[in-house]
């Protein structure tokens, strides 16, 4: 049986004034450029929700209507995400914050349109809930959100409910370690360990040759329009360098410009 969707509007497409009917966005206040709006970039209908050049602040957050949940059942919460991005993948956040406990989850995000979803279980007490997804646009230029669902699901399906704890009156067993290590252990550690000296690891002798090798500046003087992007960008024209690796394995930066040469 498929139970129906919950989430008011999650398909972004009922809309009033050019935003979705039934979704908040709130801007934390140094997302200064973030811009969050309805775009004709949509996985289904005529619209999804876009955020561009978010910085991916936790202030940030875009939150649905409140909707009902039944109490003690299983929940699936799924929405389909893409993003234009120089990067092939970045993570946003959703939170379902019910009445009684909230719950979050870590969704990945990639370049084409993928279907994101999670499994939770309401508690006894739980009437009702809504969704926030935050941290949006770390890497992304653009993010775009459709289809949201929060659909029941049949309960052998879902992870079993996790149970509040009191630990009120806990206390360790007398009879069991609370270490690791005893003190035996540790003192077996350090004998294995005397003698050794550092300095003969691999990876300490590999790095004696570069102590060697003089190090390349750039022409005296600092001015920060110019050189802000040191080291990665060209002084003479600001194009940004590209690796160069030789057959003997030796490197270089190369200006796609001007050609010259940095080692």
């Amino acid at each position: 049986m498929r139970y129906p969707n919950v989430v008011p509007n999650g398909g972004f497409e009922a809309h009033a004034g050019g935003r979705p009917t039934g979704w908040e966005l709130r801007v934390d206040s140094q997302d200064f450029l973030l811009v969050g709006k309805l775009s004709t970039e949509a996985r289904s209908g005529r619209y999804s929700f876009c955020v561009e050049m978010g910085l991916g602040r936790r202030g940030t957050e875009l939150r649905s209507a409140p909707f009902d949940l039944k109490p003690d059942a299983a929940y699936e919460a799924s929405a389909w995400l893409r993003m234009d991005s120089r990067f092939p993948k970045d993570t946003i956040r959703l939170q379902v914050r019910a009445d009684t406990h909230s719950e979050f989850f870590d969704l990945s995000v990639g370049r084409d349109w993928t279907r994101a979803s999670v499994l939770f279980r309401t508690g006894p007490g739980t009437r009702s809930a809504r969704l926030r997804f935050d941290q949006l646009g770390g890497l992304a230029e653009r993010l775009y959100i459709d289809d949201v669902e929060v659909r029941e699901v049949e309960a052998e399906d879902d992870r079993p409910p996790i149970q509040k704890t009191d630990l009120s009156d806990f206390r360790f067993p007398s009879e069991r370690p609370r270490l690791e290590h005893t003190a035996e252990d540790i003192e077996e550690i350090r004998r294995s360990m005397r003698g050794h000296e550092v300095r003969a690891h691999p990876w300490v002798e590999g790095a004696d040759p570069w102590l060697e090798k003089p190090l390349h500046f750039f022409e005296d003087g600092y001015d920060f329009e110019k050189w802000w992007t040191i080291g990665r960008h060209c002084p003479a024209d600001a194009s940004l360098l590209e690796p160069v690796v030789h057959p003997d394995g030796a490197t270089e930066l190369k200006c796609p410009a001007c050609s010259r040469i940095y080692e």
